[in-house]
Order: C-alpha cells, then sequence, then structure tokens
C-alpha cells in the first residue's frame, strides 16, 4: 500500500469523523499539495525517517514551488509544523491498524 492509498483512507474512515469540515479541507489541501506530490508514490512500510526529513526540509525551502523560482520563499514555520504533525497523526492511526511498526515521521525532528 502506497502513503496515498493510506492517507486517503485514513481522510476518509478516521480524519471526516473526528475533525470540523473546515480542518478536513485544510488536511485535505496540505496532503494534496505537500505532502503527496513528494511522498504519495512511497509503499507505507519503506517510509523512512530519511525520506520524512529530506521532504520537509525540501518544502520548508522551497514551498510549493520550483526550487530554480526563488522570488517563492519557503513555507512559514505554522505551516511546516501543521505539516509535519498530521503526517505524524496519519502514520500513527498506521501503527494502531498493524500496516507499519514505527512512525517515520515521529523519529524525525523538525527544527526551527
Amino acid at each position: 500500500m502506497t502513503l496515498k492509498e493510506y492517507i486517503v483512507y485514513w481522510q476518509e474512515v478516521y480524519d471526516k469523523k473526528q475533525s470540523r469540515p473546515t480542518t478536513y479541507a485544510a488536511h485535505g489541501y496540505l496532503f494534496k499539495n505537500h505532502i503527496l506530490p513528494r511522498l504519495g508514490e512511497v509503499l507505507l512500510e519503506e517510509l523512512t525517517a530519511e525520506q520524512v526529513g529530506d521532504f520537509l526540509e525540501e518544502r520548508k525551502h522551497f514551498g510549493g514551488h520550483r526550487p530554480e523560482s526563488p522570488e517563492y520563499p519557503g513555507l512559514g514555520e505554522h505551516t511546516m509544523r501543521h505539516i509535519h504533525r498530521l503526517l505524524q497523526q496519519c502514520l500513527d492511526q498506521a501503527i494502531r491498524d498493524g500496516l507499519i511498526a514505527e512512525n517515520p515521521a515521529r523519529v524525525f525532528h523538525y527544527h526551527r
């Protein structure tokens, strides 16, 4: 199962029922525009802390834009923390679902 497949499942089964509609929509935006384009095709059980760390560093510096476009700044601290927490939350549930043994988003520590 890819991370994308699990995220789609997680949003429908868990997030939709536990979150307010605006929060659910915000999560969908973060998944669609930040997490899935870079990590979506990675197999859930093969996702590593190093991949998560590289992903977060790339988002921090380049945001949702191409690295060769310096006029676009990276993402802000608040957005970065939200992306990291959302990925942690989703992968924590994957552990509870018995799909992975360790949460690679928790192993990686985002630095300010």
